[in-house]
């Protein structure tokens, strides 16, 4: 971000590799089972400070979290 400052952040954001969505690599993805994404665009002129990153990443990563654990098959 900061050797962009100008550029817009994607956050992706995906469930259905496993419960945790890390452990497997992108070819070992499971055959027929669902795969949701969400995608959010923080456009450049609403990211915050670069003294301010930190903080606003923590909370991006929190609403990640909490958006795969709401949208994943525990069983």
């Amino acid at each position: 971000m900061t050797g962009a400052p100008n550029a817009n952040v994607l956050v992706l954001t995906h469930n259905g590799f496993c419960p945790d969505g890390r452990a497997r690599s992108w070819w070992q993805l499971p055959i027929r089972r669902q795969l949701l994404v969400r995608i959010d665009l923080v456009p450049a002129a609403q990211l915050p400070q670069p003294d301010q990153i930190g903080p606003w990443l923590e909370r991006i990563w929190t609403q990640v979290d909490a958006w795969v654990a709401d949208h994943t098959d525990r069983s």
